[in-house]
């Protein structure tokens, strides 16, 4: 799989491929399915290149939405990709939306006027998928994409798991990663947001080392009075054999094999960006 990225921008990384082979077994065909915080698509074009799903994505940074599209259109995926934050979906707004569909073979702009509340396209999905923004917004980049792809503040945990309930079906599934080290805050305000975590992977960089990511998969609570009260512990995923950056473990080996991408890196200033997607 291709994947155009902006050189100077926030490029996936190991975390993406982690959180998409994860949540690969509950891929099923037809299912809506929004990568909140698209990014440059990966982790929703994946998904959607291993299964016949109908892939949505919103993504805050213009410029990553039509990459979005553009990785879309070189890989033959249909989608479409919403520019703006996911507060959207809590608020009237105005938005463009970009939908590519290859029973018609074309791209399409969309404005959408009104409140999201109200659009059908955008509403009632089977999961949510976000590789979200987590570091602390005092480590703050001077580079715009970077500092709104990585930094907390650009996407509060509470406004993604409010957006995500308003959003789901009910019994509809949510995945995200997180940093483990954030797991008692993350499942007070999951529980808050009416969400229960059925299962949780932990990653760690080696096996003397604590766990630095956590793998959640949570589900919208169709009854307000009941919450799951038993999480599925899975085995854990160990990246590195050795202290060596590139002695990667046969299991993570065995993810960036079965993920096969190619991220083919472009600087900001030599796309044109009015002709992307002609």
């Amino acid at each position: 799989m291709r994947i155009y990225q902006i050189t100077e921008g926030y490029c996936y990384n190991s975390d993406t491929l982690f959180l998409w082979d994860f949540l690969r077994p509950y891929l099923r065909a037809n299912a809506k399915v929004l990568d909140i915080g698209s990014g440059s698509g990966i982790l929703g074009l994946l998904c959607a290149r291993d299964c016949n799903i109908k892939l949505f994505g919103i993504e805050r940074q213009r410029e990553y939405v039509l990459l979005s599209v553009k990785n879309a259109l070189s890989n033959d995926i249909s989608a479409c990709f919403l520019a703006g934050s996911c507060e959207l979906f809590l608020d009237k707004t105005s938005i463009e939306s970009f939908c590519i569909d290859y029973n018609t073979e074309r791209t399409k702009l969309y404005s959408l006027k009104g409140s999201l509340a109200t659009q059908s396209l955008w509403q009632s999905f089977d999961m949510v998928v976000s590789n979200p923004p987590f570091y602390d917004s005092s480590l703050h980049s001077q580079n715009r994409l970077k500092a709104e792809a990585r930094q907390s503040s650009f996407l509060p945990l509470e406004n993604l798991l409010e957006s995500t309930r308003k959003i789901l079906k009910p019994n509809g599934k949510m995945f995200f990663c997180y940093p483990s080290s954030n797991l008692a805050t993350l499942m007070l305000l999951l529980m808050q947001y009416g969400l229960s975590v059925d299962s949780v992977r932990f990653v760690y960089p080696r096996l003397d080392k604590e766990a630095t990511l956590a793998l959640i998969y949570a589900k919208k609570n169709s009854n307000s009075k009941k919450c799951n009260t038993q999480i599925h512990v899975l085995p854990p995923l160990i990246t590195h054999i050795g202290h060596n950056q590139k002695d990667n473990s046969q299991e993570v080996q065995n993810i960036y094999s079965r993920a096969s991408t190619c991220s083919i890196k472009v600087n900001w200033s030599d796309i044109i960006w009015e002709k992307l997607l002609d």
